[in-house]
């Protein structure tokens, strides 16, 4: 707390500008919590006064040791955070290019088998309409946003960090729903695999990869013409979303997050259910024999 000093009424102005030691205007020290912070007229003498500005310099002395003290710390040190931070955002960035290119693979046999026409053509559509969102991420979005974090350049221009959001959302979006199409695939293939032949047909597949873009890419460009977020920063680089716009966010944290993870977990535990009911009966018919 701070407490203001004023001069003393009984100085004569000879005292006042012979001792500059003495009380001056407004000077400002540090008072114990407990005590109120009020203007204080000071009426002592001239050694009640050296005392005073002696208290203020032992005050200032220990909060400089303090501070030393914990610039000196052994614990851990601002900087050795910020080094760990770039050092991790460089190896992001170089693992980001590396699986770029096994999407880059995963691509293209996706598109040899989507071309035969095999029996599983309609997962193979929802698996590249997935590598491609992801793809666009790891390729494209993620290098922008570690390439300055890690100090590998200054910064990049305004424009590229928007478009870089935008792509970042719409690829989140395909990729996710992307998922959930083939989760539904699998489940029904499992569930009723006599149908599945008629519920999923490789037109109906490609139909449903394009409007998943097409509407993700609608979406995003709403939210934008809207001004549904705001940029912090002068490049772009972080995103502010208004508390009045919550409609946009929701949709999307629930399509990215609350879908893919429910599906996924519903097949998987339906899948095992169903491998080891199949198992019991290998067993039982071993027995049987």
């Amino acid at each position: 707390m701070l407490m203001t000093i004023s001069t003393l009424e009984g100085y004569s102005e000879n005292n006042i500008k012979n001792n500059i030691n003495i009380a001056t205007t407004k000077t400002f020290i540090s008072i114990p919590e407990t005590s109120s912070s009020f203007p204080l007229i000071i009426n002592s003498s001239r050694q009640n006064n050296l005392n005073l500005m002696d208290n203020q310099e032992s005050s200032n002395n220990g909060e400089d040791q303090e501070e030393a003290g914990c610039t000196n710390s052994h614990i851990i040190s601002a900087q050795t955070i910020i080094s760990f931070t770039e050092n991790m955002d460089a190896v992001m960035f170089v693992l980001t290019l590396f699986s770029s290119f096994l999407q880059l693979y995963v691509m293209f046999a996706a598109l040899k088998h989507i071309k035969r026409k095999t029996s599983d053509k309609c997962l193979h559509v929802f698996l590249l309409s997935m590598t491609m969102a992801d793809f666009l991420l790891t390729a494209l979005c993620y290098p922008v946003e570690l390439a300055p974090r890690a100090g590998l350049i200054n910064k990049f221009p305004r424009f590229i960090s928007a478009l870089m959001h935008i792509l970042c959302w719409i690829g989140l979006i395909v990729s996710s729903l992307s998922l959930v199409f083939l989760n539904l695939d699998k489940l029904i293939f499992f569930r009723f695999p006599l149908r599945y032949s008629t519920c999923f047909t490789r037109a109906r597949a490609i139909y449903l990869a394009l409007g998943c873009w097409f509407l993700s890419t609608a979406f995003v460009l709403f939210a934008w013409s809207t001004e549904s977020f705001h940029c912090v920063d002068e490049d772009c680089v972080t995103l502010a979303i208004f508390p009045n716009r919550l409609y946009i966010y929701l949709p999307f944290m629930i399509c990215v997050g609350v879908i893919p993870t429910i599906t996924s977990l519903s097949v998987a535990i339906y899948i095992m259910k169903v491998v080891s009911e199949h198992r019991r009966q290998i067993k039982s018919q071993g027995k049987g024999k």
